[in-house]
């Protein structure tokens, strides 16, 4: 019994969606970073893939900056 008790702990605690910010900073040759953040409430395996797709999605805007964004 003490078991499945604990295992079903475990699982809520894996699998609950909490709040992760994503930091993002954006490079212009010649100019300070821009630094902005996003928050993704999801559980932390998700809020990387929407971090990783905000990085994504910003680069195909031009090719002549670079993004580099990561969970907080």
């Amino acid at each position: 019994m003490m078991r499945i008790v604990l295992v079903l702990c475990g699982l809520a605690l894996v699998s609950c969606k909490k709040n992760y910010t994503c930091q993002c900073e954006t490079h212009v040759y010649g100019q300070d970073p821009l630094i902005t953040h996003t928050v993704i409430k999801d559980t932390k395996s998700n809020a990387k893939v929407e971090c990783d797709a905000i990085k994504t999605n910003s680069q195909a805007a031009s090719p002549s900056y670079y993004v580099e964004c990561g969970i907080q």
